[in-house]
């Protein structure tokens, strides 16, 4: 059963009032801390009266005045310890944990989480904590969520980084003892509000403050819930965070009985008053929204804990360094003011002029010459003030810097004062990390806080971004915006660029038939977990990508044409994005699938170029086989002269049959090799239009008229080049049965000249 609001009250009010007991001494430190930022509040009230000087009262003299400085030694080292936190890389990576998440999805709500610090300024709200915490020991910020009108829907919200200005209106459960208050049932953030303001805010309250309330509020046990300042008034208004529990016992399924408790958390904020509730809302997950920063803590004692920045350790040098350099001036400044020193009577008739040597600067000086005993006394002399007592004021100056530097941890070296065996780059950077290592807790406590912001961000993510086709912003490592389409399939739109949200049906959410390039992300399915890491700004990154990136090209220039467009991206020089748009298609034409996409699907220059290497190819073939029919013709013309220049004799019809079956079996050869050489081509065009046609199934967003049109490119060149081969085979069969068909009439026409002019001589025998 619910409580009730009586209840929810009390609980509140006692609890309330026991955090502002518990953590009463620690708020009072802060708040001395933090008013020692300011100079003019560093000195104690009691010694800065004694040196303000007071008149003459009674028989008590009137006291000087004397020099009050304040020359702050912290604001450099402070200074230099937030700019860390400013120059500093806390990159958030979401990776998933369970079964039914993966790295794609960690990916969407990583690029989520980043549009949420970009649009809510996240570093605002960060730094103004780390500040805090910095100086005096603890920080916090808020996360909360507000009405997005930009959504296109009236009851969408959007995430976002809240700054609490009054830091010192956070009150914790005492009872939390993680350095990020996780283990927490209840907080508190307090606003004080003028008795206008709330009237105006709160219209529909059920208790108005009249007198009569003020008064009664005034004389109870707790009085403190509201104030008045002669006709000023004003009411603490508080919001108050507390977990609920609601427990559960499980059930093996395995049947071997076994049982375990299982606590479901929830969290839940109520606005209140000292008499009522005035809202009521249960959050988006089970933690507090509430990100604490802790400075430094120190081990407890009895039965105290301590925070601290700092300021604290720095405090007592500070005000020697102070009081120091106060003391050293006023010595200073007592010699110009020195007393002349003269003979009785030597100033007589000009006593007024003396009187006003020490503030008025005079062109000359008279004085009153006098004899004593006779002897001429000489003129007046100005008393010698004894500066050897300004001595130790200026080493005592000299020993409290030390100490700052000591407490603070930030030595000569980062503060810019360097002595000249420091010169070289190597020993003032191994000094500046010596001083960055010794405050660089302060860094690493903030990526404790930003770890428990990011786990409160995470969890509210599947509540709030819940509804089905809700467009979303994302970002990626290096702040490039894409949009997405929450809780629904769809597919990226050419025309527009922007999501086009798909049908859905089935168990699944997916309806059949929907194209293979559709996107679904679920926002509440799988679980995913949080790790943060350190590292440089984004801007001291792409400096230093750039220095690397241009000393590995200069050393290999080559490297160009395979890294030249992520170098060029790295440039912050006009025209630099076209030049890596353009050293992108040529790495893609020179190397064809080094740029391939992490899906494996190949862009349009990509399938050109690989269609050129495939046409490169295909003429190397060509070559090949004009070069052997070449070589054959060529042995062939070598053999048959051969064979003419041997034919002397009655064989030589022998020798043409053989000759004729020679050549029979180097036509066969040939026709051998280029049926060989045009099967194999045959198969490797058809394999490669094959896996043309596979990549056009298996690819992510490409047009299919673009495709057809490569595919049919490829085809009627196949068509074209064997046609082409064909005729010229046929040619060449022509050519050498023309050239077997002459020589065997040649052969004949020998045969019977031979036999004529051996009748003949038979004849004439």
């Amino acid at each position: 059963m619910a409580d009730s609001k009586a209840e929810i009250l009390a609980d509140a009010k006692r609890r309330f009032k026991h955090a502002a007991d518990s953590d009463k001494k620690q708020r009072e430190r802060e708040v001395e801390d933090l008013r020692f930022q300011v100079p003019e509040y560093q000195w104690d009230p009691r010694a800065r009266a004694l040196r303000e000087g007071q008149q003459a009262e009674g028989n008590m003299p009137a006291v000087p005045p004397r020099p009050i400085l304040s020359i702050s030694k912290l604001d450099q080292p402070i200074r230099l310890v937030l700019n860390q936190e400013r120059s500093a890389h806390l990159g958030v990576n979401i990776h998933p944990v369970s079964e039914d998440a993966n790295k794609d999805e960690a990916k969407v709500r990583q690029g989520l989480y980043r549009a949420i610090e970009r649009d809510s300024r996240a570093h605002i709200a960060r730094s103004w904590a780390f500040d805090r915490g910095v100086k005096c020991g603890t920080g916090y910020w808020l996360i909360t969520t507000e009405y997005d009108d930009e959504s296109g829907h009236p009851f969408d919200q959007k995430i976002r980084i809240k700054r609490i200005f009054r830091q010192d209106s956070v009150f914790w459960d005492p009872a939390a003892t993680e350095p990020d208050n996780s283990d927490a049932e209840w907080a508190f953030i307090e606003t004080w509000m003028s008795l206008d303001d709330y009237e105006r805010g709160y219209p529909r309250a059920k208790v108005k403050f009249d007198d009569d309330t003020f008064k009664g509020i005034s004389s109870s046990p707790e009085p403190d819930w509201v104030s008045l300042d002669g006709e000023k008034k004003g009411v603490r208004v508080v919001q108050y965070f507390c977990k609920k529990h609601v427990p559960e016992t499980i059930t093996a399924e395995d049947g071997s009985g076994r049982t375990r408790e299982v606590d479901h958390v929830t969290c839940v904020s109520y606005k209140l008053n000292a008499l009522e509730v005035l809202e009521e809302q249960e959050l988006n997950g089970s933690r507090i929204p509430i990100v604490t920063y802790i400075g430094r803590e120190l081990q407890p004692f009895e039965k105290e804990r301590r925070r601290e920045g700092m300021i604290r350790p720095a405090r007592d040098p500070q005000k020697g360094f102070n009081y120091s350099v106060s003391q050293a001036v006023t010595m200073a400044a007592l010699e110009p003011q020195a007393p002349f020193v003269g003979a009785e009577g030597q100033f007589e008739g000009h006593e007024e002029a003396w009187q006003q040597a020490n503030s008025r600067a005079f062109p000359y000086l008279q004085y009153k010459p006098t004899a004593l005993n006779g002897t001429p006394v000489p003129p007046p002399q100005r008393m010698q003030v004894d500066m050897s007592r300004l001595g130790p004021s200026l080493m005592l100056m000299d020993k409290f810097e030390t100490a700052i530097q000591a407490t603070t941890q930030t030595y000569d070296p980062s503060l810019g004062n360097l002595s000249s065996k420091e010169r070289s780059g190597k020993a003032i950077q191994a000094l500046q990390g010596q001083a960055d290592a010794g405050s660089s807790d302060f860094i690493q406590n903030l990526a404790i806080a930003i770890e428990y912001e990011a786990l409160v961000i995470l969890e509210w993510m599947s509540a709030v971004y819940d509804r089905d086709g809700r467009l979303a912003q994302i970002l990626d490592g290096e702040d490039n915006e894409e949009t997405i389409a929450l809780n629904a399939p769809y597919v990226m739109d050419p025309k527009t660029g922007r999501p086009r949200v798909l049908p859905q049906a089935g168990m699944d959410g997916m309806q059949a038939g929907l194209p293979q390039n559709a996107k679904h992300h679920r926002m509440k399915d799988g679980t995913y977990g949080i790790s943060v890491k350190i590292g440089k700004s984004y801007q001291t990154r792409q400096q230093q990508g750039e220095e690397e990136l241009g000393q590995l090209l200069a050393a290999d220039p080559t490297l160009m044409m395979s890294i030249g467009d992520i170098y060029m991206k790295f440039r912050d020089t006009p025209g630099a994005e076209e030049i890596a748009s353009r050293l992108k298609k040529l790495i893609e034409q020179l190397h064809p699938g080094l740029t391939q996409k992490e899906d494996g699907s190949m862009s349009p220059e990509q399938y050109k170029a690989q269609l050129q290497a495939i046409q490169q190819e295909n003429q190397q073939l060509k070559q090949m086989i004009a070069k052997a029919t070449q070589a054959i013709e060529t042995d062939m013309a070598k053999q048959q002269a051969t064979t003419q220049k041997a034919q002397a004799d009655n064989q030589t019809k022998l020798q043409l049959e053989q000759l004729g079956n020679e050549h029979e079996m180097a036509l066969a050869k040939f026709q051998a090799a280029a049926d060989a050489a045009l099967e194999a081509m045959k198969l490797k065009f058809e394999a490669a239009l094959e896996a043309a046609k596979q990549e056009h199934e298996l690819g992510m967003g490409r047009a299919a008229a673009g495709v057809e049109i490569e595919e049919n490119e490829r085809a009627r060149g196949h068509a074209s080049d064997e046609a082409a081969q064909e005729r010229d085979y046929q040619a060449e069969q022509a050519e050498q049965s023309r050239e077997f068909e002459g020589s065997e009439a040649e052969a004949e026409r020998a045969s019977a000249a031979e036999q004529a002019e051996a009748d003949r001589q038979a004849q004439a025998q």
